[in-house]
């Protein structure tokens, strides 16, 4: 049986302390929250959020952006401390199967193989539609060409090209991924296109 080893159970308490703390600072209840979270576009029950306070588990990454972003904190902070805890959810030398790598969560990207890995995430959560289906999402009316061929999309998602700003935006829409989710993408994007992050 797989468990959590010591470290990533003490960085669990830490990110659910600090969540307690910023929310007691903003002085909002959970059902506030989610009323506020719900009013720009982002649905995630009161429930959810006291849960992520807890500590008895590792919260979903989404559910610890709204949480820290409704009350007006740190998300890169946020980012490190979900990460510390996500990272060390078994101990060395388990062999239970798991599920693919956890993702960095967007403000922690900054290289173009965050920003990949972030893609596939993005497709998969969508339910991996094929790439003539995400294709047929931005066709041009009444022809057969598409503003996100599917040649394109697989140069993308296999790594062989960066996405333009305007391909990460069709893409992200051909995966439903909100829009309220967008600025943090396109955030992401610039750092990881920025001449400072090219390798010199």
């Amino acid at each position: 049986m797989c468990r959590t080893g010591p470290a990533a159970a003490h960085a669990a308490a830490a990110l659910a302390q600090w969540l307690t703390a910023l929310r007691r600072r903003s002085r909002l209840s959970h059902r506030r929250m989610s009323v506020l979270l719900a009013e720009h576009g982002r649905s995630v029950t009161h429930t959810t959020l006291w849960r992520a306070e807890q500590g008895t588990g590792l919260p979903r990454w989404p559910t610890v952006e709204a949480f820290v972003a409704v009350c007006g904190g740190d998300v890169r902070h946020a980012a490190r401390l979900w990460t510390a805890a996500a990272r060390g959810r078994c101990r060395p030398g388990c062999h239970t199967p798991h599920r693919a790598p956890v993702r960095r969560p967007l403000p922690l990207v900054t290289e173009p193989a965050h920003l990949l890995q972030a893609m596939r995430g993005a497709r998969s959560t969508a339910g991996e539609p094929t790439l003539r289906a995400m294709a047929d999402r931005h066709a041009v009316a009444d022809s057969a060409v598409s503003h996100l061929p599917r040649s394109t999309l697989h140069d993308i998602l296999s790594g062989r090209r960066m996405p333009t700003l305007a391909q990460l935006r069709r893409f992200l829409q051909a995966c439903d991924t909100p829009p309220a989710d967008f600025p943090a993408w396109e955030a992401a994007w610039r750092r990881v296109t920025s001449p400072s992050a090219r390798p010199r």
